[in-house]
């Protein structure tokens, strides 16, 4: 045989003198296969360097090792981060993952379908349960949310309530997140804890939707701004420094999710630091645990850390609007 060439099963088969089915036989784990041909078998394996495709191996063993993760969208670069971190968990037990978003425009089923995947990881379900193919197969497979794989979300809206009373703020509004996202309601009711008043000006987690509820949320005075995550308080600082207003002299902000940009914001940025890789990881290992028929351990939700920059001060004794004291 050629070097150049790939073996193949029938390669492997002619060299151990055995027919073509008992080599995939052999490489299956099916029993009734004499130890002396198992054994040639496995030999001719080696030398030839043979290694099964994976659509031979799926054609065998009815399973593709192919699990799909399924995010709202894909511009947010933590979800990027999750990724990794479930992608590394996969690889190190056979699987791959696939990756895709919600689209009104995509058919999401239809790639769950044609790639056949084993199981799915999952972030904010109720995006894809809009599409009826996506249901169906969500109640065929097994399906891990990658909120199974716990952060302590209150926690970490409590730790941002206990540093701005420390610093002495009253009046604390939270910005951003749609109600729906139970990360959201996390964090807004770790600050309700110390602030019952604080009220919550809803959105999404994006940039333009920081810059955009500005206007809303300076209607309530207030002295500190807890961001949904820190693209929204990205989107607000923007919105305040075009208004003249200095951070945190005049107002302070403070983000969740402490991405890799957020030391670099303008001030830097006082935030919650998750452990999103580790998070993606430890979904992957349960949905693993699951298609290999092991009863997963639950894991403990992971404790945020509070990180603090120059995005947080104490409050001015007056309060600042835009046309001054």
């Amino acid at each position: 045989m050629s070097l150049s060439r790939r073996a193949t099963i029938k390669d492997v088969a002619k060299a151990a003198g055995v027919t073509y089915p008992t080599v995939s036989r052999v490489l299956s784990g099916k029993p009734y296969v004499a130890a002396n041909t198992r054994e040639r078998v496995l030999n001719a394996v080696n030398e030839l360097g043979y290694r099964p495709s994976a659509a031979a191996r799926s054609m065998v063993t009815q399973r593709t090792n192919l699990i799909a993760m399924l995010v709202p969208h894909l511009t947010d670069p933590n979800f990027g981060v999750l990724f990794a971190g479930a992608e590394r968990e996969a690889r190190e037990s056979g699987y791959s993952v696939l990756v895709t978003d919600f689209d009104s425009a995509t058919d999401t089923g239809g790639i769950l379908a044609e790639h056949r995947v084993d199981g799915v990881l999952i972030l904010e379900p109720q995006n894809f349960y809009r599409q009826d193919r996506v249901t169906e197969l969500l109640t065929e497979l097994p399906v891990v949310e990658l909120d199974d794989a716990p952060i302590d979300h209150k926690n970490g809206g409590r730790l941002v309530a206990q540093h701005l009373q420390s610093l002495g703020h009253q009046q604390v509004v939270f910005v951003g997140g749609p109600p729906s996202a139970p990360h959201a309601t996390g964090r807004y009711a770790g600050l309700l804890e110390l602030y019952p008043q604080a009220k919550w000006f809803s959105g999404d987690w994006t940039v333009e939707s920081g810059a955009s509820l500005l206007e809303a949320a300076m209607t309530s005075q207030p002295t500190a701004i807890f961001a949904a995550n820190d693209y929204v308080a990205l989107g607000l600082m923007h919105a305040l420094q075009n208004r003249g207003l200095h951070i945190p002299n005049d107002i302070s902000v403070v983000g969740f999710d402490d991405i890799p940009l957020a030391k670099y914001f303008a001030p830097a940025l006082s935030t919650v630091q998750q452990p999103l890789e580790q998070q993606g990881a430890r979904a992957a290992a349960l949905l693993i645990a699951k298609l290999q028929g092991r009863v997963p351990t639950r894991p403990q939700a992971e404790t945020p850390l509070l990180v603090i920059r120059q995005s947080t001060a104490p409050p001015k004794l007056t309060y600042i609007t835009s046309g001054g004291v």
